[in-house]
């Protein structure tokens, strides 16, 4: 039997270093472990771009792109058995062949954003782009990669979700240092000092104005890290935040393995790819309980007492992060904890057996094979 035709349909390639991109890159290469033949489309493929400047106005680029790659998709011979779709990219899709794969909630970040954004945006995500994610959830199977994020799908789209697999990491690879010490010096970090460091974009969805408010705060012993993207825009940074800019992932792991705490303050994940590599090399996370949250706390309930509630100001984040930095000993205790909880919830072995089996499933109620 001839092996089972793949499309993914995606907002990025799979080369990108982006959330998104990585997952896919991830997922491309567990399907072909099994067999499967992937072919991916993606808006980058859309070149070069039309003139959407009346549909840009109308919040439609994005819903507009993907119906562009499914027509692309299907019009491929041969024809593909199953499509695999990023969020909203699968709504042009026939539902008996897809799997749709949340990396969100559009409708739920727009409402958490709301104030923080323009009028224009909140309408084009709340409900252009969640009526896209919604048409989206017609699908074989729908995946969310938390638990959070399937009620946000239940709650504002009425979408129920088949299966919650949450994001993967390479544990062998994000670990914790065995010399700490030698890896600051080179980094120019005081042995003895708490290091506090902050991964991702320097924005309000991020909740950079509360890794700033904590900075300022000149809590004794502290050096705060922050690791981003791109020039950070909107939010002060503060001068006690030393910025490290576009950082490969060997970069990022060396500061990962330098740093003690992981302040995440973000509004709003779906399941934080920054906060699992962060606690796979032992750093406790100071983090809002959003994504992946519950995840955490059932594998490392002791977690729990440093995952604040969404709602929490500065001065929340600035007690938690006073206690770990006065107790070294309750510092160590959580660190392993977080470091044993990252290996198991977040392994590769897992993602690859649950993807894995999600494809075989489909293969054995259809006439081809996934192996």
């Amino acid at each position: 039997m001839r092996p089972v035709r793949i499309a993914t349909v995606t907002t990025g390639p799979s080369t990108g270093l982006q959330g998104t991109e990585r997952f896919l890159a991830l997922l491309v290469d567990v399907l072909k472990e099994i067999g499967a033949e992937v072919h991916q489309f993606h808006f980058e493929q859309l070149n070069p771009p039309r003139p959407w400047s009346i549909w840009d106005r109308l919040g439609w680029r994005v819903p507009a792109n993907a119906g562009i790659l499914a027509q692309r998709a299907l019009r491929t011979c041969p024809p593909f058995d199953l499509f695999i779709a990023h969020g909203l990219c699968g709504w042009a899709l026939p539902p008996e062949r897809k799997i749709t794969i949340y990396h969100g909630c559009y409708a739920a970040y727009a409402e958490t954003l709301r104030g923080h954004i323009t009028w224009r945006d909140y309408i084009t995500m709340r409900y252009i782009w969640g009526w896209a994610e919604r048409r989206a959830g017609r699908a074989s199977v729908t995946v969310a990669l938390s638990a959070e994020n399937a009620e946000y799908l239940r709650h504002y789209y009425g979408t129920q979700i088949s299966r919650v697999i949450v994001n993967a990491i390479d544990t062998d690879y994000y670990q914790p240092t065995k010399d700490k010490e030698a890896l600051r010096l080179t980094l120019g970090l005081p042995p003895s000092a708490c290091v506090v460091l902050f991964a991702g974009t320097w924005s309000i969805a991020k909740g950079a104005d509360i890794v700033a408010s904590v900075a300022e705060s000149n809590v004794p012993n502290l050096i705060f890290l922050a690791a981003t993207n791109a020039p950070p825009t909107g939010v002060g940074v503060p001068a006690n935040v030393r910025l490290f800019l576009r950082q490969s992932p060997a970069e990022l792991r060396r500061l990962y393995q330098a740093a003690d705490i992981f302040l995440f303050p973000s509004r709003s994940e779906a399941c934080s790819l920054a906060l699992a590599e962060a606690m796979a090399c032992g750093l406790v996370p100071v983090a809002s309980r959003v994504g992946a949250w519950q995840e955490i706390t059932v594998a490392a309930p002791s977690l729990s007492q440093f995952l604040l509630p969404p709602s929490s100001g500065p001065e929340k984040y600035i007690q938690a992060i006073s206690r770990l930095a006065s107790n070294p000993s309750l510092r160590a205790a959580t660190s392993a904890s977080a470091a044993q909880a990252a290996a198991s919830l977040f392994s590769l072995r897992r993602f690859r057996a649950e993807y894995q089996a999600l494809v075989a499933d489909f293969a054995a109620s259809t006439t081809v094979s996934a192996i």
